[in-house]
């Protein structure tokens, strides 16, 4: 359950990755008098999320070995 959960959270993030370059490159491409607008302000929220760092975590938790438990391990 571990894995299948990690591999998931790794694909999700890796999504909310790719998506944030796109809002990234939309925010970028705004004209100056829409910088301070609330959709300004929405695009650089979303660029100001530390995903790399959560998709970091997620991946490091991929790969952890989980213990089997009750002497098996």
């Amino acid at each position: 359950q571990w894995a299948s959960a990690a591999a998931d959270a790794v694909a999700a993030l890796g999504q909310l990755v790719d998506l944030q370059s796109e809002f990234e490159q939309w925010r970028d491409h705004l004209p100056e008098n829409l910088g301070n607008s609330p959709v300004g302000e929405k695009l650089g929220a979303i660029c100001d999320l530390d995903l790399s760092s959560a998709l970091d975590t997620a991946s490091e938790a991929e790969g952890a070995e989980v213990p089997l438990g009750f002497g098996r391990d």
